[in-house]
């Protein structure tokens, strides 16, 4: 493609030559398969200062030769948007770098590859949702990667997870709500760079799953009675200072919540109930009242001190309402892993009692 093409869709194609997106900006790739593309070519599809593009639900297969990259971003491209993707052989599945800031990788399929996703002078990434397995080395970090957030990808059948090097300037990394399942070694960093592993608490760390930890307590110091899903003790980084605080008892997955609204003396409530199959982590609520004259206590919110089992009911309420009239009372809840849920009712608020 020629440079300085803006606005360009390439969509439902059948692809056998390397694809350059150069100086050009808000390109639509998307549902193409490209196979076998010579290995003289560089990479499947290329952005080089290429910023706001979209590179979305392809097909990419080598079927022969495993010295090509797949999806390869460099030279200060940014804000571009790799999503949905599925990649099978090659050297690098998606490579980021030269100082590219603020791309999201997301949601794709990566296997079989050397590299699975590779990021050298990156800043700002975000590696959200991906499957990442079977490669040789999962997720590379080196040379000047700064600010990547890596969170709820399955890592896994690898001989190394993610690799952090140390030969270069890695900072303010962040790990958390990933599933390292049956790697040959989850992570090698011979010294952390200041990379956080977990994202404190109730939301929690990554689930390994060699840790050999008991969850009998709870709580930010977990020192409180009762299970919540989370490791009592941390997991040690191998080979380096850093700790996962709280690690997870079981994979990182998406759950459901469900609410039970009820009225009463002074206050209303509801009943938050994790009904899904997951733990769920960092459960946030809020109450929202509209009509009648309502004196105090109109809004609440908050979030759960611990996260959410299974099965697991949680009662909240607002705090003292005083005032009457016809009102509608809306009450939502949500969590790191659990959609935005909402359920509202009618009632009326007699001085300091609603009917609902």
């Amino acid at each position: 493609m020629n440079p300085y093409c803006n606005g360009v869709s390439i969509i439902n194609n059948i692809i056998k030559a390397s694809l350059l997106v150069q100086s050009s900006h808000n390109t639509n790739i998307s549902r193409n398969i490209f196979i076998d593309i010579p290995n003289n070519e560089g990479a499947d599809i290329v952005l080089t200062n290429a910023s706001e593009n979209t590179v979305y639900a392809n097909l990419i297969i080598q079927t022969s030769g495993d010295n090509h990259e797949s999806i390869s971003v460099y030279a200060n491209s940014d804000n571009n948007n790799i999503f949905g993707n599925t990649i099978s052989k090659g050297l690098t599945g998606i490579s980021v770098g030269f100082s590219s800031r603020h791309n999201k990788i997301y949601a794709n399929s990566i296997k079989n590859c050397e590299y699975g996703i590779y990021l050298s002078g990156a800043m700002y990434t975000q590696v959200n949702s991906n499957i990442i397995s079977d490669n040789n080395q999962n997720i590379f970090l080196v040379w000047y990667t700064d600010h990547t957030t890596i969170i709820n990808n399955t890592i896994s059948n690898s001989t190394i997870g993610i690799r952090l090097e140390i030969t270069s300037n890695l900072s303010n990394n962040t790990i958390y709500h990933n599933n390292f399942i049956n790697n040959s070694q989850h992570v090698y960093i011979p010294q952390d760079r200041v990379t956080i592993w977990d994202n404190g608490y109730p939301s929690c760390g990554n689930y390994w799953d060699d840790y050999d930890g008991e969850d009998i307590f709870s709580g930010i110091t977990q020192n409180l009675t009762g299970s919540d899903g989370v490791g009592d003790t941390p997991y040690p980084i191998p080979s380096s200072d850093g700790k996962d605080m709280y690690p997870l008892m079981e994979p990182y997955g998406m759950t459901m919540l469900s609410l039970d609204l009820r009225g009463g003396l002074f206050k209303c409530s509801g009943i938050i109930k994790n009904t899904g199959t997951n733990t769920a982590f960092t459960v946030q609520w809020k109450i929202l009242v509209e009509g009648g004259f309502v004196l105090v206590g109109r809004d609440a919110s908050g979030t759960l001190p611990t996260p959410l089992l299974p099965g697991e009911e949680r009662r909240i309420s607002t705090q003292l309402m005083l005032g009457f009239g016809s009102i509608i009372l809306t009450i939502a809840v949500w969590a790191d892993n659990a959609p935005y849920f909402s359920k509202a009712t009618t009632g009326t608020l007699l001085l300091f009692f609603i009917l609902l």
